[in-house]
């Protein structure tokens, strides 16, 4: 079912059935955005020739919602990047408030980003972060392939 009329619950107009929105946030490096430079960098910054990950490609206006382990008083340089690379609908950017970058913090801080935004599906391409991630927050989190599928 194709539904593009929605109320405020997620319901279609027209049919009532419980077809829920997915509202899907991104985390940004190395998976939202790549890099051409070697060795990868931890953060991709604008000098390291980065560029939309290619199944976002033609995609770009479904991107709104970044979470981030990026320092807070980087948040200017990242939001001119991902307009840069033609990410002109993103409304909300989380981000490290705290400068801390242990696992621990780090997924704490992106679920309770994610809890807060009521996000359902959180893209992340690292495995292993998927599954750290997956033990802080009971969304689904999923690969930039899986998102292609939603």
């Amino acid at each position: 079912m194709s539904c593009s009329q929605w109320d405020a619950q997620g319901k279609h107009r027209s049919c009532g059935g419980d077809v829920m929105m997915n509202t899907v946030a991104w985390d940004i490096d190395h998976t939202l955005v790549l890099c051409g430079k070697e060795p990868q960098p931890v953060t991709i910054g604008i000098d390291d020739e980065p560029f939309l990950n290619p199944v976002v490609v033609g995609r770009e206006d479904e991107i709104s919602i970044l979470v981030t382990g990026r320092s807070y008083p980087h948040w200017r340089n990242t939001y001119d990047m991902v307009l840069g690379l033609g990410l002109k609908n993103v409304k909300q950017m989380c981000f490290n408030h705290k400068e801390l970058y242990t696992q621990h913090h780090i997924a704490s801080m992106k679920s309770a980003h994610l809890r807060a935004i009521g996000a359902t599906h959180y893209v992340e391409d690292n495995p292993h972060y998927r599954e750290v991630m997956c033990g802080y927050w009971d969304g689904k989190c999923i690969s930039s392939k899986e998102w292609v599928e939603l």
